[in-house]
């Protein structure tokens, strides 16, 4: 697989449609190693004469939900000749291979090019999910509320908690694939993260609630403010209503105000009216917004 050529990709694309997430070498390698995933079957790549890569699809399958998650681009010099197309239908036949029900990408809801493409295939938009953000400027005169659960990051071995109470947060959520220790364990040795970016609330020893922050690595001469982000928050369902998704939410951006970020971004779903109406109260704005289109394979 030509990693460098992915990259180079996608950091040539990045500051005019960006996804969000810095590109880096290292989170394009970390999406092609995560656990139940093998590029050498799932990647498709377009290379122009000269051997650059000018567009991909990423098959990523989740199959216990009955999913396959689509993700890609086509360089904007090789757009309009039928590549993105190709890549698609490169894309759905490894679906069938793999038995997926039915398919699901997410794309810029300006983006009336791809809109338009995913509707010419068959994809009808089902979800509209949020990007927020807000500045830690003013965190300090945020004043937390009492809590009687204990609040500490998860210690190492510990890492069945965090399983435990994502999967619990989340267990039938739209679009949610319960995860496994492997896969949380592997996303937390990635450089730059670990445990200690992680508040979880315990009612005695059981978790019921948690912030996943993380801390953007990027590597640039420009002196630019440090972002983080809230990487997945959630309240145990028979917990909620408690306060405990603000408890857990405040110790989160104190936890990156303190490693000195001073930008926080999340992406949450517009249905989510609770978790939205909280981000509000707690200052963070709309930014921008991703429609995930959705296509049953066997129709």
């Amino acid at each position: 697989m030509d990693l460098d050529g992915l990259v180079q990709l996608r950091m040539e694309v990045e500051p005019a449609e960006p996804s969000g997430v810095p590109i880096t070498p290292q989170s394009v390698a970390e999406a092609l190693c995560r656990p139940g995933y093998v590029p050498e079957s799932n990647l498709f790549v377009l290379e122009n004469i000269h051997g650059n890569v000018v567009g991909y699809v990423d098959v990523f399958p989740e199959l216990d939900i009955g999913r396959v998650v689509l993700s890609g681009l086509v360089h904007p010099a090789y757009r309009g000749r039928g590549m993105a197309k190709a890549l698609f239908h490169c894309a759905m036949r490894r679906i069938s291979e793999l038995g997926g029900a039915n398919t699901h990408v997410a794309v810029a809801e300006d983006d009336d090019a791809a809109i338009a493409l995913l509707r010419s295939l068959g994809f009808c938009s089902v979800r509209r999910y949020l990007e927020l953000g807000t500045v830690l400027d003013n965190l300090s005169s945020l004043n937390g509320e009492r809590c009687e659960c204990v609040l500490r990051c998860p210690y190492p071995g510990e890492e069945a908690d965090l399983v435990e109470v994502q999967n619990a947060c989340f267990s039938g959520s739209w679009g949610f694939a319960p995860n496994t220790v492997r896969e949380i364990t592997h996303r937390l040795e990635q450089p730059g993260r670990s445990l200690k970016d992680v508040v979880i609330a315990y009612d005695d020893n059981k978790p019921v609630a948690y912030c996943w922050t993380e801390r953007y690595q990027r590597h640039s001469v420009i002196k630019v403010p440090k972002t983080g982000r809230i990487h997945m928050l959630g309240v145990d369902p028979a917990y909620r209503g408690k306060g405990l998704g603000h408890t857990v939410l405040l110790a989160g951006l104190h936890m990156l105000k303190r490693k000195g970020i001073s930008i926080v971004e999340l992406t949450v779903d517009s249905e989510n009216h609770v978790a939205l109406g909280l981000y509000l109260s707690m200052g963070f704005t709309r930014r921008s917004a991703n429609l995930w289109f959705e296509k049953y394979i066997h129709e």
